[in-house]
């Protein structure tokens, strides 16, 4: 057997060696859900809960028992760019604007706005559970609700 042979054998043995290794070692490819439109208006009476000196439209108590109270918050979700949403939150303290971003399967997302931070969960029958949570140095708050996207 010539030299040549003998390089070309062992060259397409090696390039079958690399790609059973690299073939082995690689992920199934998945597609992700296809990403919804979630422009549009939601609204929520949501519990919420607060700790400290200030409350969103909870009563206040001025000793350190935690506070719980229903509030109305809408949210209007005016921008959407594949994965990256933006909106505002209109409650009755004012608006504050918030951005998120879709999570991995494009089922929830993680936002924040200016004072805290917010997950979203997409459910069926056009709702979204948002969860919502700030802290400051003299009041913590947080809520939980569904909303539903006005027709």
């Amino acid at each position: 057997m010539n030299i040549q042979k003998i390089l070309k054998r062992s060259g397409v043995v090696a390039l079958t060696i690399a790609l059973t290794v690299m073939l082995g070692m690689s992920k199934p490819v998945v597609a992700d859900e296809a990403v919804p439109d979630l422009k549009g208006t939601w609204n929520a009476e949501v519990l919420g809960i607060s700790l400290g000196d200030t409350a969103k439209g909870i009563p206040v108590n001025t000793d350190t028992n935690p506070n719980v109270g229903i509030i109305h918050i809408e949210m209007i979700i005016d921008f959407q760019d594949g994965r990256a949403i933006a909106g505002l939150k209109k409650h009755h303290n004012g608006n504050d604007r918030f951005v998120a971003v879709f999570k991995s399967g494009n089922k929830s997302l993680h936002g924040t706005d200016a004072e805290g931070d917010m997950e979203l969960t997409i459910l069926p029958d056009s709702q979204l559970e948002v969860c919502y949570t700030e802290h400051e140095e003299k009041r913590a708050y947080a809520y939980c609700g569904i909303f539903h996207h006005a027709k």
